[in-house]
């Protein structure tokens, strides 16, 4: 009763914050690990869950997940973001074409390299590395958890973080390593950084490539066999180099320009043939 009393405002108030910014139903709560709650707790939150269970919930652990939908978890409550602590391998394309425009499923690609001090380049090639390695997206990304100063209980200042429940307790191996903030902290709120535009002009590739991958599988009548075999020699491309970008090499930067020309003047001849269609779900 004291739990339910605690939660259940809380949670409505944070609802409604979400509700106004067009975020309701991407209200989750966690972080569940290897480990998870007994049921009796997965049950008062589908209780009290703002607009009805099930609760959604976030999960971060050592095993992956290949369900294709949101799994239900034991009393209650299902799990829609399934973080894998070692992210997942990239597919060989010689042995089978990944179906990016068709992943489903709460798995998402977390790198426990992913920083944010990573170099430049990284933050442009997560979405579509993890399109590669078969997820819907990117793992454990923050906006704006900013580094703040607090004290101790012995009273010595400290850095913390909001994603580490500053200023008291610890999410332990939950908060390191991560992404704390793709923006940084103006005066009158947050700004954009360099690695929040370059992942932003991933996304819009990851998207190009989607496209690219959706029409070739499911359209090729409308293609036509040349611009068929363009589509498929593109995306075997792209995928073997995220394969290699997989460890920092010389070649890490070498020719991004080139194939990104190569990528948006494919997806346009696609998009002229058979309209639009990444972004669609």
């Amino acid at each position: 009763a004291e739990s339910r009393r605690f939660w259940r405002p809380l949670l409505s108030a944070i609802h409604a914050r979400l509700k106004k910014l067009g975020l309701a139903d991407a209200m989750c709560i966690g972080i569940l690990s290897d480990g998870t709650a007994p049921p009796a707790v997965f049950g008062m939150f589908d209780d009290i869950w703002p607009g009805g269970g099930p609760a959604r919930w976030t999960r971060g652990c050592h095993s992956v997940t290949r369900a294709t939908a949101p799994y239900p978890l034991k009393g209650g409550g299902r799990v829609v973001y399934h973080e894998y602590c070692y992210g997942g391998g990239i597919i060989d394309p010689d042995k089978r074409l990944p179906r990016i425009w068709a992943i489903t499923g709460p798995g998402t690609d977390w790198r426990r390299g992913y920083r944010d001090h990573s170099p430049p380049v990284t933050f442009r090639r997560m979405p579509e590395r993890s399109l590669y390695a078969e997820t819907r997206g990117i793992g454990r990304l923050g906006l704006d958890y900013w580094h703040l100063a607090t004290k101790s209980a012995s009273g010595r200042v400290r850095r913390a973080d909001l994603f580490n429940r500053w200023p008291h307790s610890s999410v332990a191996g939950h908060g390191h390593p991560t992404i704390f903030a793709l923006a940084h902290p103006g005066p009158d709120g947050p700004m954009p950084t360099q690695r929040l535009e370059l992942l932003r002009e991933g996304l819009q590739e990851a998207e190009a490539i989607i496209a690219v991958a959706e029409a070739m599988h499911e359209q090729p009548d409308k293609l036509g066999p040349e611009l068929t075999a363009q589509c498929r020699r593109l995306f075997r491309e792209r995928i073997e180099v995220y394969r290699a970008l997989e460890a920092v090499n010389p070649d890490m930067h070498a020719g991004w320009q080139e194939r990104s020309r190569k990528l948006y003047e494919t997806a346009a001849r696609v998009a002229a043939k058979v309209g639009v269609t990444a972004g669609r779900r």
